[in-house]
Formats: C-alpha cells, structure tokens, sequence
C-alpha cells in the first residue's frame, strides 16, 4: 500500500531529522574510538564531490591506474565511491575496518579496487623513516576529518608525507574541524597558539559529536599554512557551512 509506505519514510524522516547532530542531518553513528561520527557513510559533501570528480576526469584523459591514498578511511564509505568512479583506492585507519570496508564491497557489487591496511600516521607511511615500505606513489591523498586528531608537530610530518608520495600532478583533499565550528564551544585550548592548541573538546560536544579524543581546531588560514609550507600549492581553501576546513591542492 503506497500510502503505508509514504507514511513509513516519513516517520523514519522525521526520527532522522530529530536525532540529527547538524544541519545536515547527520546522526550521531559513532566510531568505536572515540574519533567523531561516521559522516562518509551517510552523505558526500563538496570535498567528497570534488575529489570524486577529479578522479572522473583522470580516469577520461589519461591511461593507468588512478592511484588513492585514504588516510584515516573509517569504515570506508568515500573509498568504496572513489573505486566506484575508477580509482584504486589504498584505504588508511588505525582501526581495523577491514570487515566493514569488505561488506559495504560486496554491497556496491565490487571484487577489487580497495586495499585495506591498518597504520599509525604518519609513521607507518614515511618512507624516509622506513626504507623497506613498500607503498607506490598515488595520485591523490584524501583525508577527511583526520588530521586535527594529531598535535601540530605530527599533522605537519603527515603534510609533508603526504607531499612525499604523491605523484607530480597529484592532489591533496583535506578537511579539519574548524576553530570557528561549534566544536570550539567550550573547548579549553581554544585561545592557545596554534603551535600549543590540542585538547579535549567539552563534555557536550564530546556526546554530541562523538569525539573524545583530543583535537587541533584549526582556522582557515592556519591550516593553508600548513600544506604550503608542506610543499603543496593551494588550489581552494573554504569553509564549510558547519565551519570545518576544507582544502584542495596540488603537487604544483
């Protein structure tokens, strides 16, 4: 009966848009860490997009394989789109979601494609620091609400790793949880230097957003510093209406 099933999605909108922790409509899908909410799994966002479009156009105007590094993948929602538009995807988290990653595999009717692997950033991918690592250069590095999970000195190795294994063309997207966005409320590193600025977020935001470890809220501008001084060259850099980072760039 259509009308028992209009009825049906509109009580699960509702329920849905009731325990929404944004204006997206997000819902609170926690990571077993403490490392945020699951958000790649339920929507893409304008970085998701871009990133799924440049992978398109590689994939239209030239030969070989496209080449992903997803660092701190979760369980694997962007990944499984960007094999999806073309791309072969090595997908990074210190949790190991390989099960989850495989399932949601076999949902989009995929065999191949994705590797996971379980590692620690940025050490386990610094090829400097470990002559015998075996990881090809990619061409593009994606990294969504990630790197404020590191104190400065480790998120600015991370960029430069980064820089390191990605391919001459290649580009980087990144996002971070703004120093502007509602995470900041209550948040005691707030007023600290950049240099000096990781802590816990409050309780509140700590339940809401599922977040309980600390974190580097960062503006716009402090973390376009950063990939700069990595050795990227910004293509974009915005805000989400949320108020996290977003960035986009390239090798040069």
């Amino acid at each position: 009966m259509k009308w028992l099933e209009s009825f049906r999605n509109k009580m699960a909108d509702e329920k849905s848009s009731k325990n929404a922790i944004n204006k997206y409509g997000d819902v609170r899908s926690a990571t077993v860490t403490g490392h945020g909410v699951d958000i790649a799994s339920q929507r893409t966002d304008d970085l998701d997009k871009k990133a799924l479009a440049f992978i398109k156009s590689l994939t239209r105007n030239r030969e070989g394989n496209i080449r992903v590094l997803d660092v701190g993948c979760g369980p694997g929602g962007q990944a499984v789109r960007m094999v999806q538009a073309g791309a072969s995807v090595t997908a990074l988290d210190m949790v190991n979601y390989s099960e989850q990653i495989n399932t949601s595999m076999r949902r989009a009717g995929l065999e191949s494609g994705l590797e996971f692997r379980q590692a620690q950033i940025p050490q386990d991918i610094d090829r400097r620091a470990n002559p015998n690592l075996v990881l090809e250069e990619v061409s593009i590095i994606f990294s969504q609400r990630m790197i404020h999970y590191l104190p400065l000195k480790r998120a600015q190795r991370a960029l430069a790793v980064f820089r390191d294994i990605c391919e001459e063309g290649g580009r980087l997207y990144l996002s971070a949880s703004g120093l502007t966005s509602e995470l900041s409320d209550g948040y005691k590193a707030k007023n600290r230097p950049l240099a000096n600025r990781f802590g816990l977020v409050s309780k509140a935001i700590a339940e809401k957003h599922a977040i309980y470890q600390p974190v580097c809220l960062y503006t716009l501008d402090e973390l376009a510093t950063e990939v700069e001084v990595a050795g990227w060259q910004i293509e974009e850099a915005f805000l989400s209406p949320f108020g996290n980072v977003k960035i986009v760039a390239s090798t040069g």
